[in-house]
């Protein structure tokens, strides 16, 4: 009886675990979307490069911060 409630602590810890880095991926692949999101945005409304990378710097750039932060925190 000792032995199968352990087994099924383990079992349980595991689950969890894999529940939380699946929860984790999730939340980063929502973060990466946002960021191509926001970088299409810039290029369907400008077509020089600059403007592309400025308009990059200014409006992504805390879409590519959090998908940053996420990567690093998962």
């Amino acid at each position: 009886m000792r032995r199968t409630l352990v087994v099924l602590a383990l079992l349980f810890a595991v689950v969890m675990s894999n529940n939380e880095v699946e929860d984790s991926q999730v939340r980063c692949e929502k973060e990466a979307a946002a960021s191509v999101k926001c970088l299409n945005g810039c290029k369907a409304k400008h077509s020089d490069e600059k403007e592309i990378d400025d308009c990059m710097n200014s409006e992504c750039n805390a879409d590519f911060e959090a998908e940053m932060d996420c990567l690093i925190n998962s």
